[in-house]
């Protein structure tokens, strides 16, 4: 452990008489003392030696000695503003309010910017009765400090590219300010608006802490929770705001977007009920379309999500909500007021994108798919404007991966992890039938679905701030970490579960698509853990991604081309642990489970060790809600028309094809990728009906 080193002051300087000064104070006060009279003779009025001089008479018990000093100094040299506030303070202390008030009066003469001076005026004043003085001086404080708060507030709001500089401030602000709630809040912002949301999280942490009635911090600090995907934290932090408030419309739509992440739609429901009914918007009534939706009353949800238009006509929201429901169609009416719409002069760039999404479907309902692809490319187009994204990143940890979970890592971990088995992954790209698997498995009598979960990354996240919060990076972190760690991160895994399992089966499913960036954590803490990767083919799976709108979870999605390397880059990971984890992973592909359902059903119960039961056949036939897209399609039997549907749009799909390379050429098989161990050699009967557990 190191220790600071505070640097020096050169010798014979007033620094470094101050400082020798200081160190008597705790062991030779007397000392002390006379070192701070002989500094105020070279350097009359000097704030630190006054500082040092009355803290030594107050170790002496000896205010009155302290006053009379002081008042020596002031009859001397009257004019100095330093002499004159330490003078009031102690008299302050010593009851003589009239005399203190007399003194702080004369420091604000002097220096009409000393805002401590005028607070201490002010209270002296009010102890006096001389309450009219009192406020005016109150209002000088006020005054004298409104300009740091519009200083740090016009920080915390800058445009994004001028954050740095924010934060720089505020730090700067808190050095001297630490216990200022307001600056850790607007650092908290500003971090929420950097998305640094550990960072948040623990300034705005420190505001509660100090202030627990900070309602503005805690409900910030619910943005970290949401972030994070903690929903039962985020709903607790609603309750505890609409405590204090109960019609906040944000404290409001908090609770009600809880409740749905947390499966608990029909509260949800009611939520937003009573919301539109008191303040009615339109972002409040297509979120309360969403639960409706969950619930398969579809009628209600449409009616939802047109009161969203009533109120607003540009919302994009609402427009692609109804474009998601399967069984909807545009009227011609719908298509001409998204056109009007797109002509509104301030409408925003994700407002646009939208309604050029729903346009799109709109017209692939009508058949007229190069309007539809038209429309696809300008809403993809759209977002590309304020969503980014970095491939190489991506093709950095793909490598980073291969390169920590080796044959040998798992070796030498085959004992580690948590002994329970109660999850069952699926992982995958989005748009690829997961949902429709989800469904198939929640049929059966052992087995829960959740939802698309965000904890295995949460867990990471907490793990990659390590010992005294020192960032270490996944994948990396998975080889510093000891077994007892490994095991304490699937136990928490399965603790922060528990609020989204409410059946009491024995098994759950976390349908996270992209846990399989995890899949070496997954393996490692969750050894006994069921893996199933749904996949789809590169240009029907492809293409779906790039018509959908996916808020900002998936940066790659809103072009062909990186839609195209991240599906290769996803097959070489998983062509990886297929190579040096054998068996682990079960892979189910979507046309197989469109030709042949009840065959690629009974292989998907058997590899998790579930007994058949007739009920996943006639998974539609359930009542369980679903939040996601595909909601209404699991509760229809399996229909094909979605497997070829992206053929109509193949001429247009070239930069897909050409990202894709032998990916494509191979499917459903998988090319030969560098450094991922033996090549899969995998044979097939039926080229488009193959679901493995074990590639041999």
């Amino acid at each position: 452990m190191t220790q600071e080193i505070k640097p020096a002051a050169p010798a014979n300087t007033l620094a470094a008489a101050i400082l020798e000064t200081a160190r008597l104070l705790a062991t030779d006060r007397e000392t002390a003392e006379e070192n701070a009279l002989a500094i105020l003779k070279r350097a009359p009025g000097q704030a630190e030696a006054l500082a040092l001089l009355i803290g030594a008479r107050r170790l002496a018990h000896d205010l009155s000695g302290a006053r009379d000093v002081l008042q020596a100094m002031t009859d001397k040299t009257p004019n100095l503003a330093s002499l004159q506030y330490e003078l009031g303070i102690v008299l302050h202390e010593l009851g003589d309010f009239d005399a203190a008030a007399a003194a702080f009066s004369r420091v604000v003469e002097f220096e009409p910017s000393h805002a401590n001076a005028w607070r201490a005026l002010a209270d002296a004043l009010a102890k006096v009765d001389r309450a009219q003085e009192a406020a005016q001086a109150y209002g000088k404080v006020l005054q004298l400090s409104v300009p740091n708060i519009q200083r740090l507030e016009t920080a915390a709001r800058s445009e994004t590219s001028q954050l740095s500089a924010a934060e720089a401030s505020l730090r700067e602000w808190l050095q001297t300010h630490p216990t200022d709630v307001f600056a850790l809040q607007l650092l908290g912002t500003t971090y929420l608006r950097l998305s640094r949301h550990e960072e948040a999280e623990q300034q705005l942490s420190k505001a509660l802490h100090l202030a627990p009635n900070h309602t503005e911090a805690r409900f910030r600090l619910a943005g970290t929770l949401v972030y994070r995907g903690d929903w039962n934290r985020a709903l607790e932090t609603a309750e505890k705001l609409l405590e204090d408030n109960p019609d906040n419309t944000d404290y409001l739509d908090l609770k009600g977007f809880a409740l749905l992440r947390l499966g608990e739609f029909e509260a949800a429901v009611g939520v937003y009920r009573a919301l539109v009914a008191e303040h009615p918007a339109a972002d409040s009534w297509k979120t309360y379309g969403q639960a409706l939706k969950a619930l398969g009353r579809t009628g209600e949800a449409i009616a939802a999500y047109r009161q969203s238009l009533a109120c607003t006509p540009s919302y994009g929201l609402g427009y692609w909500c109804l474009a998601e429901l399967k069984t909807f169609r545009f009227e011609p009416a719908d298509i001409e007021a998204m056109k009007q719409a797109l002509e509104t002069k301030d409408i925003g760039a994700r407002d646009r994108a939208l309604i050029h999404f729903a346009l799109g479907r709109a017209y692939e309902d009508a058949n007229q798919y190069e309007n539809s692809f038209e429309q696809f490319g300008l809403a993809n187009a759209a977002v590309r404007r304020f969503v980014r994204h970095n491939p190489e990143q991506r093709a950095g940890l793909l490598q980073r991966n291969k390169a920590v979970f080796t044959p040998q890592f798992f070796r030498a971990r085959s004992d580690w992890g948590t002994s329970h088995n109660d999850p069952i992954f699926i992982v995958g790209l989005p748009r690829s039938g997961s949902t429709l698997i989800e469904q198939i498995l929640a049929s059966h009598s052992s087995v829960e679905a959740t939802s698309e979960l965000q904890i295995l990354e949460s867990v990471i996240r907490d793990l990659s701030m390590g010992e005294h919060r020192k960032p270490r990076q996944y994948p990396e972190l998975m080889q510093d970490l000891s077994a007892e760690q490994v095991r304490r991160a699937g136990e928490a895994y399965l603790q922060r579960t528990l609020p989204y399992r409410k059946l009491n089966r024995p098994f759950f499913i976390d349908k996270m698509p992209n846990n399989f960036s995890y899949l070496g954590m997954i393996l490692t803490a969750l050894p006994n853990a069921k893996v199933i990767d749904a996949r789809r083919h590169p240009l029907g799976g492809g293409f779906a991604i790039f018509k959908h709108y996916f808020v900002d979870a998936y940066t790659f999605a809103f072009d062909l081309a990186d839609i195209g390397r991240y599906y290769r880059h996803y097959v070489e990971l998983m062509a990886h642990f297929d190579s040096v984890q054998p068996g682990r992973v079960h892979r189910v592909l979507y046309e197989n489970m469109v030709a042949d359902p009840e065959r690629e059903i009974r292989k998907l119960l058997e590899y998790c060790g579930l007994p058949f039961e007739e009920a996943c056949l006639r998974f539609y036939e359930g009542g369980r809600a679903v939040l996601t897209p595909s909601a209404e399609q699991v509760r229809r039997p399996v229909y094909s028309e979605a497997t070829e549907l992206w053929r109509r749009y193949e001429r247009w799909l070239g930069p897909l094809k050409s990202a894709l390379g032998d990916v494509l050429e191979r499917y459903p098989q998988v090319p030969e990728f560098p450094d991922s161990g033996a090549s899969m050699q995998w044979g097939f009967s039926r080229p488009i009906r193959w679901s493995s557990t074990a590639p041999p």
